[in-house]
């Protein structure tokens, strides 16, 4: 079933207004957390979950994605224009902190550009893996898989 704020903007709203999608891309290694809007030229100041107010810069991003698999895995790829440098800055700080083994997360946002105040749907945090360096950087953004929740001890 769609939640009812979801159903109100694909059937009731205006169709000028449109679906911000956001994204904060944090390690405890990098200098500071990532957060962009992928759709707002701009840049956007919106009212985290928690209560507080983080502004969205924005950068050119592709996000395909890439659904459920048959385990309930949800994953993103993502490739974000213009991050090259920033990117590599940033994992040779996690290099130079002996931190590569934590993975950075990704938290995934959408948001109405007409109600800013509150997220369209719940967060969700992924992790990234699997990155690429061309003329943009690229990664996967995964959940963690269900067996890294298990406890096999019994």
């Amino acid at each position: 079933m769609i939640p009812k704020e979801q159903a109100d903007f694909f059937f009731k709203s205006k169709s000028d207004v449109v679906l911000l999608e956001l994204f904060v891309i944090a390690h405890s290694s990098f200098s500071k957390d990532y957060r962009i809007v992928r759709n707002d030229s701009n840049g956007v100041i919106v009212t985290l979950p928690n209560g507080a107010i983080a502004q969205f810069d924005y950068l050119p991003v592709q996000i395909v994605d890439s659904g459920f698999s048959n385990d309930l895995d949800r994953s993103f790829t993502v490739e974000i224009g213009d991050a090259k440098i920033i990117a590599t800055k940033e994992i040779k700080n996690a290099l130079s902190a002996g931190n590569m083994l934590e993975q950075p997360t990704f938290t995934y946002y959408l948001y109405r550009d007409d109600d800013l105040t509150k997220p369209l749907i719940p967060e969700l945090t992924l992790y990234c893996e699997n990155f690429r360096f061309t003329d943009t950087c690229t990664f996967d953004a995964k959940t963690k898989p269900f067996e890294a929740y298990r406890d096999w001890e019994t």
